[in-house]
């Protein structure tokens, strides 16, 4: 039998020529039925299945890497040094190292294994990224679980770069909830960091501070002070944040090493017929009681056409060492959104 296959496949082979082989293949296919879904399974398991996860990790990884850089550059315009590295994927089959994310050429080095499910591979990568690359320096002199909701608040900014609503129920349902339905204190930061981000002060005055704090500790190892003073620094800003229309609520945080005003613009008939100098006069006593900045806050055309003014009128005061602008759209929970900004000046 063997010989008499062996001579109708050379037969084949000079008449057809190279269409012999996959007429072949179908003929002992059509006499071999039993035998298809084994040969099927093979090239799926041994071939398609390697070439087409290949080709999934490949574009995982240049996906990310390009959301990831993107991402960074606009963030690093608003305040510099919030995120201070790339990223790089590795991908493992076996538990070849214990590490799952390190700093190697200036990125971090985030080892992944392979799921089918790219949703999976894309939220992973982005939790394993941002505790070593968001305010790596900083996050050391603040507790746990606002850390930890920091994170949790720039990688929903991440994943929603992706446009992709799998993705962003992965992470919903199977990262986010389950973690902080299980611990309230969590679940209580991170409705602080969204309010901190709806209101646009997560980025422009808490990660900015925080990354000024680290400067001025130079990394040293953080006393409980510390710990407490940034607690508490978080604490004031929810005050202002969550405060209603109209409430007053303290302006000024003045302690060791976080000394800040916060001047929110809201125009009314008062500054119609007095101008600046009622904000110039509160900053004024704040630069007295030795504040390092001040934040002046607006949003809307006519409130930020009245946040510039007031930041011009410290324009030439010895004091002032630099003004700087950051634009961008405040959410309001009601679901509208309007163009904002923070004037951030700094104090000598």
């Amino acid at each position: 039998m063997d010989n008499t296959l062996s001579s109708i496949t050379d037969f084949l082979i000079k008449i057809l020529g190279p269409f012999a082989i996959p007429i072949i293949l179908i003929i002992f296919i059509l006499l071999n039925p039993e035998k298809t879904n084994i040969w099927f399974s093979w090239f799926h398991i041994h071939i398609f299945r390697r070439f087409f996860r290949a080709s999934q990790r490949k574009s995982v990884s240049l996906e990310l890497q390009g959301i990831i850089n993107e991402f960074m550059i606009s963030l690093n315009k608003k305040i510099p040094n919030i995120l201070i590295y790339g990223i790089r994927i590795k991908w493992i089959h076996k538990e070849e190292t214990t590490r799952k994310a390190f700093i190697k050429n200036n990125q971090v080095v985030v080892v992944l294994k392979s799921y089918d499910e790219q949703d999976i591979n894309f939220v992973t990568a982005v939790m394993l990224y941002l505790p070593r690359a968001l305010i790596p320096y900083a996050r050391i002199n603040i507790n746990k679980k606002p850390s930890r909701a920091i994170d949790f608040t720039y990688a929903k900014k991440i994943i929603r770069e992706r446009k992709s609503v799998p993705t962003l129920d992965y992470f919903l349902n199977e990262v986010l909830y389950p973690e902080i339905e299980k611990d309230d204190e969590l679940k209580n930061y991170c409705a602080i960091m969204d309010n901190f981000d709806n209101t646009g002060i997560l980025t422009s005055i808490l990660m900015n501070e925080l990354i000024i704090l680290s400067r001025k500790l130079n990394l040293t190892v953080p006393s409980k002070q510390v710990i407490h003073e940034t607690r508490d620094f978080i604490t004031f800003l929810s005050k202002f944040a969550f405060r209603k229309r109209e409430e007053k609520v303290r302006l000024e945080f003045i302690r060791r090493h976080i000394r800040i005003g916060i001047t929110p613009i809201a125009i009314k008939e008062k500054f119609r017929t007095r101008g600046v100098k009622p904000y110039k006069e509160a900053i004024e006593r704040n630069i007295k009681q030795g504040i390092d900045k001040n934040y002046i806050i607006a949003s809307g055309v006519e409130n930020i056409n009245a946040a510039r003014k007031v930041s011009m009128s410290f324009k030439n005061l010895d004091k002032v060492t630099n003004i700087k602008e950051i634009k961008y759209r405040r959410a309001f929970f009601d679901g509208k959104q309007t163009v904002a900004i923070t004037i951030i000046v700094s104090i000598k």
